[in-house]
């Protein structure tokens, strides 16, 4: 995955939403770890995460399809 994050860099739209995603991620993720979020809450933070996931995934996997085929 490190060599797709690499090809990422030149491309600044996607970047920014990866970064967008991150922060989400890492918002959600503190607020998990707080003690004082209920269990509907922290379900539904992994659910919201699990989808960030695959977000980034696709971004990252769109990303480099079309960096492999702008080499061409």
């Amino acid at each position: 995955m490190n060599k797709r994050l690499l090809m990422l860099s030149e491309d600044e739209c996607c970047s920014g939403k990866l970064v967008a995603i991150a922060a989400r991620h890492v918002k959600l993720a503190l607020e998990y770890l707080n003690r004082k979020t209920s269990i509907e809450r922290k379900q539904t933070i992994l659910t919201e995460i699990t989808n960030l996931r695959e977000e980034r995934d696709a971004l990252i996997n769109e990303s480099v399809i079309c960096t492999n085929n702008n080499k061409n």
